[in-house]
């Protein structure tokens, strides 16, 4: 595992990319190192597939084809373990939110897909879908209806005729409506809605090519910093979404609203860090494939570029941070439980678990799922050799 010098880097082209083709990458097994950290299944993820999950993308894709693809993904392998005590309620709108948010990427980031096939966007389109997206975000801020019949007046059209995107932001008023109809209308339940804001922030810089440098990504200590990342994957956004608004009613999987008013708790949500560092760099390594594939933006040929690493280097770097970024959680943890009373520190576990279910569920997606096409590529030690 060497450093490159100048002569030894392979060319690069202008998009700020390594050309990895025919490399070999070596990921570790990662479950040792998780292995204090929760994991599991919901009871529930059968019934839902059938009930939530088919009927979503059948109203959604139109092309059979696509429908089989998107199906044949697995997505419940990353949505149920993220809640395993979750009740069936809580876990519909997760259902549906992950599909949203497994279409809206590969519809915005690439343009067209296997799922997209005969719908080929470009930018201008794209661009134009965000900006009225975003319009009505505002909106949806400033009126806060309060009855179902004006909720649905304002329900969201693009303002174009592709009716596959049509379908995948019909999808997101869903999972709105859902919200509204379980919290209501609030402050706390409003700010949902900003990690979209974010999220398409993140894509209107993929649109207008602008790249994000490895001394942008994270720092030399990992810790990330969160403005960038609304120009990267929203990670953090994404953690706190699932946890905070879709915690389920009181007690059934973390601490409510009126309990993260503790001191501890609210510093330690304020903390994500090492939770966001892990589940940014679990996704960068495993989908580095399928990210190359589509000549989409990613962490480790921009590590290779500014560091002068080779690919070992750069994964061994990587995962090193994953390593650090498990201990920051768990160190963390272990500090503000020392210093709080006994009841509190019971709710920081729970706080603690949702979040370690995300980062789990997160592997076990990336590593399980056809999507990313990587079973066939690990080997008996738990490690993955893939060649790309």
């Amino acid at each position: 595992m060497n450093q490159s010098n100048d002569s030894t880097m392979p060319p690069t082209d202008n998009k700020y990319r390594v050309n990895l083709t025919g490399q070999k990458l070596v990921i570790p097994d990662l479950w040792p190192a998780f292995s204090k950290w929760k994991s599991g299944t919901n009871p529930h993820q059968a019934g839902l597939v059938e009930n939530v999950i088919k009927p979503a993308v059948e109203r959604t894709l139109l092309d059979e084809q696509a429908r089989n693809e998107f199906l044949g993904m697995s997505c419940e392998i990353w949505i149920y373990p993220d809640f395993p005590d979750a009740s069936a309620e809580v876990l519909e709108p997760v259902a549906l939110f992950t599909i949203w948010l497994l279409l809206f990427g590969d519809l915005f980031v690439y343009g067209s897909s296997s799922l997209f096939t005969p719908f080929l966007l470009d930018t201008e389109t794209r661009t134009k879908s965000m900006e009225d997206f975003l319009r009505k975000y505002e909106a949806w801020k400033e009126e806060q209806p309060a009855d179902e019949e004006e909720r649905r007046v304002m329900e969201w059209e693009p303002e174009n005729d592709n009716p596959e995107m049509v379908m995948v932001y019909t999808l997101l008023d869903d999972v709105r409506l859902r919200l509204w109809e379980r919290h209501g209308v609030d402050e706390e339940e409003l700010k949902w809605l900003d990690f979209f804001v974010a999220l398409h922030v993140e894509e209107r810089f993929l649109l207008d090519g602008i790249g994000v440098m490895g001394r942008e990504f994270y720092d030399d200590n990992s810790k990330l910093k969160i403005l960038v990342r609304r120009k990267t994957t929203c990670a953090v956004e994404i953690i706190m979404w699932f946890s905070r608004v879709l915690g389920g009613k009181e007690g059934e999987m973390m601490p409510s609203e009126k309990e993260r008013d503790i001191e501890e708790i609210r510093e330690l949500e304020l903390r994500g860090k090492g939770l966001g560092t892990a589940f940014v760099l679990i996704n960068e390594l495993f989908t580095l494939k399928k990210k190359l594939e589509n000549e989409a933006e990613c962490l480790i040929p921009i590590i290779m570029e500014e560091r002068n690493y080779d690919l070992e280097a750069a994964t061994h770097s990587v995962v090193q941070q994953i390593y650090a970024a498990i201990k920051y959680v768990d160190e963390q943890t272990a500090a503000y439980k020392a210093r709080c009373e006994p009841d509190v520190a019971v709710k920081i576990d729970r706080l603690v678990e949702a979040y370690q279910t995300i980062i789990t569920s997160t592997l076990h997606f990336c590593t399980s799922s056809p999507w990313y096409g990587l079973m066939s590529h690990r080997q008996e030690d738990g490690s993955f050799v893939i060649t790309l």
